[in-house]
């Protein structure tokens, strides 16, 4: 029987313990501590089973990100109520998403789904741009528009902020994933504050307002 499996009854059992009578709970409980001995396991393994994490592809495929992608991924994680790691794999910019429950795959989606809205977004905003422009005046000019998109999503979402026990449970999930749970801080890129670009924020925010968030079922998305 594989680790999961093993985990997952022993779930069942406390759940057991704690709706059940006298009788039921106290034989749930003998039941689970038995299974735990008998496979090698702790209580803090029981509760870290709760915790996982979901992969997807960042928005911008860039070693060093500029901000807009980072606010991205900070949205996201904070409507959701999961942590965010940037890495690295096989030339590929990746955000992995830690929380408890289905939280790491819902962000994982969302962060899809928006990123894919923004990616046209800012492809259609680049469009209107004068060819006449340098290439690095329409890049900054895209970027502060990346921003002001996702300044207007971020008023449409509200915050789900983790309890204390899920955090400490993320803090050791990630000890065990990285080794440390304080990990440093990624570098980022910030656009140029040149006021003759200022204005695409506005744009971008405009465009923003009018998006909308579709919540996956199923693998469907619904209204």
């Amino acid at each position: 029987m594989s680790k999961q499996r093993v985990l997952g009854k022993i779930k069942k059992l406390m759940a057991m313990v704690a709706r059940g009578n006298e009788h039921e709970s106290a034989n749930a409980m003998r039941k689970a501590q038995a299974l735990m001995r008998e496979h090698g396991l702790t209580d803090a393994d029981v509760q870290l089973s709760d915790v996982g994490h979901a992969f997807v592809t960042s928005a911008n495929a860039a070693k060093t990100q500029p901000r807009w992608s980072h606010n991205l991924a900070v949205v996201v994680m904070n409507a959701i109520g999961v942590e965010a790691v940037f890495s690295r794999s096989q030339q590929k910019m990746l955000v992995r998403f830690i929380g408890v429950c289905e939280r790491p795959e819902v962000a994982a989606y969302c962060y899809q789904v928006l990123s894919r809205q923004l990616r046209a977004a800012r492809k259609a905003f680049m469009a209107t741009q004068s060819k006449r422009l340098l290439p690095a005046t329409k890049t900054n000019r895209a970027n502060l528009y990346c921003e002001g998109w996702i300044a207007a999503v971020q008023r449409q979402l509200h915050n789900v902020a983790p309890t204390e026990h899920e955090q400490a449970l993320v803090a050791q999930y990630k000890e065990q994933l990285f080794g440390r749970a304080d990990l440093p801080k990624a570098d980022m890129r910030a656009p140029k504050d040149k006021s003759r670009d200022t204005s695409a924020f506005g744009v971008g925010f405009r465009d923003g307002k009018k998006v909308q968030l579709n919540a996956g079922v199923n693998g469907q998305e619904q209204a």
